[in-house]
């Protein structure tokens, strides 16, 4: 698990605050920046942090928590990945 740097660029402006992202809040440093701030070719620019989770690292953990809460398991929507370490799980 790492934070990375990342921009949302658009060339329209941003939405104003009533209507902003609602997570915004989770997305640290979260700032739009003026056209002087940034070396990107288009008129604006968002700044802000994101959390990123290494699936092959975390998501076996992440199942296995959501089956014990009672959760299930689907295999019909989410075949490729290597098959999912070959379906069924009970």
């Amino acid at each position: 698990m790492r934070w990375i740097e990342r921009y949302a660029l658009s060339d329209t402006p941003p939405e104003d605050a009533a209507t902003a992202d609602p997570l915004g809040d989770l997305k640290p440093e979260n700032r739009q920046l003026a056209p002087h701030e940034h070396p990107f070719p288009r008129r604006y620019a968002q700044h802000f942090w994101t959390m990123l989770i290494e699936p092959s690292i975390y998501l076996e953990a992440v199942l296995r928590d959501v089956l014990l809460a009672g959760g299930a398991w689907s295999c019909a929507n989410s075949i490729a990945w290597k098959q999912f370490w070959l379906c069924p799980r009970d």
